[in-house]
């Protein structure tokens, strides 16, 4: 995510998305897929590619906000093996946000990057169900 001067945000692929029904550039018995550490899923990184849905991409998003709510991402550590062993084992942990006083919008978070992949929502539109359910229990100042 890349904020310009003119305070746009664009998000940018750096060449790492696939169409999930087209050929992979990664072998199947490669042992780590192409994954940006501290934001891939541990199915993503795994190379687990039948297990690899929209449910990584929401997994990332979890992650982009908490770090966007945190100020700093969970997962990231100057030893590789410590952030997947993390990635792999422990979900985002609770946060507490200003106006979220039922920690709805915590639990949605903590939810998304969830290290479990069958404990995120099966498809984006689910998650927006979710996240549109909860808007009403915030308190904005």
């Amino acid at each position: 995510i890349i904020l310009d001067d003119d305070d746009n945000f664009w998000l940018l692929d750096f060449g790492i998305a696939r169409h999930l029904d087209l050929e992979s550039i990664t072998k199947s018995d490669d042992p780590f897929g192409l994954f940006t550490v501290g934001y891939a899923s541990s199915e993503q990184f795994r190379n687990y590619k039948k297990d690899i849905d929209i449910r990584a991409d929401l997994f990332s998003i979890g992650v982009v906000c908490y770090e966007l709510l945190r100020g700093q991402n969970f997962y990231i550590d100057n030893d590789i093996f410590k952030v997947l062993r993390k990635l792999e084992n422990i979900s985002l942990p609770p946060l507490r946000i200003e106006g979220d006083g039922q920690f709805q919008l915590s639990t949605f978070i903590s939810l998304l990057g969830d290290h479990r992949r069958n404990r995120r929502p099966n498809t984006a539109n689910e998650a927006k169900i979710v996240f549109d359910t909860l808007k009403e229990t915030l308190t904005l100042n």
